[in-house]
């Protein structure tokens, strides 16, 4: 349910910024610590990471980066639990557990890029 609800947050923060196609690629959602993996069109990329940095209540420390194939980032430690509130589990897009990480950490993907993969990956040689 953490990994639901941090990437409903960041999303909904995404909306407030008025940046509607940003999608989650994928959650690795702990107590310890979460990395909520984005995408971004190019041009909403720089004002996604901006719209992120301005959030200062989800977490005690939130570090914005971008991975080798420029997805955003986002590093939470300390998640405010109180500030998971603002979304509803309604609003927090379908994420598909794939298991847990050695460090009791579980990792998700966001179901629209596990469609999207699909559709780049078909050969048609069914």
């Amino acid at each position: 349910m953490l990994g639901e609800l941090l990437a409903g947050e960041l999303l909904r923060h995404a909306r407030v910024a008025e940046l509607a196609d940003v999608r989650i690629i994928s959650v690795i959602g702990g107590r310890s610590g979460s990395v909520v993996r984005l995408a971004a069109s190019v041009e909403d990329r720089p004002l996604l990471e901006a719209a992120l940095r301005t959030e200062t209540q989800l977490a005690r420390r939130i570090e914005i980066t971008r991975s080798l194939e420029q997805d955003i980032l986002v590093s939470l430690r300390g998640v405010h639990e109180e500030a998971l509130g603002r979304v509803s589990i309604q609003d927090c897009p379908v994420l598909l557990c794939l298991g847990m990480l050695p460090d009791s950490r579980s990792y998700l993907v966001g179901w629209e890029s596990l469609a999207g993969c699909a559709g780049r990956h078909s050969t048609g040689n069914n």
